[in-house]
């Protein structure tokens, strides 16, 4: 019954609407050149039109991160490839969660937070290069912030404060999850050919009423390229997907130390099948 419920909210809340084409905003489905600012142009006037879907046809995209805002569908049609490149340039940092512990994190290469009403679905495919991304994190700013993570992990397990400005110094040693979303809610993501990722495949983070379905992730080999991660998130539904990935498939996580440093939310109302 409560997914029934789901299902039923899905069905009004993912409604198409108007149409906005990316190709009509200067998307290049050639890879001649970067398309995500004529992405980013097609979401905002979703936006603006109080919601829609944007359309991505055939052809191969080259982008960076892509943020989505409430009440749109991501439609990637069958024969479009959106390949991410592995940069920091346009990669800005935003609030987020790494092994249970609240930071300063890259965005995700597909998502946001505080949404609603949010699918992304469609036969066409998204990649990225785990092995470029690893280089990123491996330049000596990124072995400087790795050491500086260590330290504030180590501080948070003697319940010591960590200021703001140490979580933005340690972002660099950080990954992007490939598809996050944070604080939303009625998420559907369907239908989607996953090829490689950054770090996590798909990150639910404490969000609720989602819906993953008929996905097919492949991100073997890779480095923490799991399938598929809950968040202290609720009312999940994860149907008909076939995973191969470099490291776990499906994980439900809640968090660590309810002592005011980290949130410690349970993960609860999952359906796997």
């Amino acid at each position: 019954m409560r997914f029934l419920i789901i299902f039923l909210i899905g069905a009004n809340a993912f409604a198409a609407g108007p149409y906005f084409n990316v190709l009509d905003y200067g998307a290049k489905n050639d890879a001649s050149a970067k398309s995500t600012a004529a992405i980013q142009s097609a979401i905002q006037a979703a936006n603006q039109a109080g919601g829609g879907t944007v359309y991505i046809p055939a052809g191969k995209y080259l982008t960076g991160p892509i943020e989505l805002v409430s009440n749109l569908v991501l439609d990637i049609d069958a024969g479009a490839v959106l390949q991410f490149e592995a940069t920091r340039e346009g990669l800005p940092y935003t609030k987020g969660r790494v092994e249970g512990t609240d930071c300063i994190t890259p965005v995700p290469l597909i998502g946001g937070h505080d949404l609603e009403n949010v699918t992304i679905r469609g036969r066409g495919t998204i990649t990225t290069v785990n092995a470029d991304w690893l280089k990123l994190v491996r330049q000596p700013d990124g072995v400087a912030a790795r050491t500086l993570w260590g330290e504030i992990l180590q501080r948070l397990d003697a319940k010591q404060s960590v200021p703001p400005e140490d979580y933005r110094k340690a972002a660099p040693a950080l990954r992007p999850s490939f598809i996050r979303t944070m604080d939303s809610k009625n998420i559907l993501i369907e239908g989607l050919h996953i090829v490689g990722s950054s770090m996590w495949t798909i990150h639910i983070l404490y969000s609720q009423q989602v819906i993953i379905r008929d996905l097919t992730i492949e991100t073997y080999p890779g480095a923490n390229t799991d399938g598929m991660d809950i968040d202290s998130s609720r009312d999940v539904l994860i149907s008909n997907c076939y995973l191969d990935t470099g490291d776990d498939a499906i994980c439900l996580k809640s968090g660590k130390n309810a002592d005011g440093l980290r949130v410690n939310r349970p993960t609860e109302n999952v359906t796997i099948t």
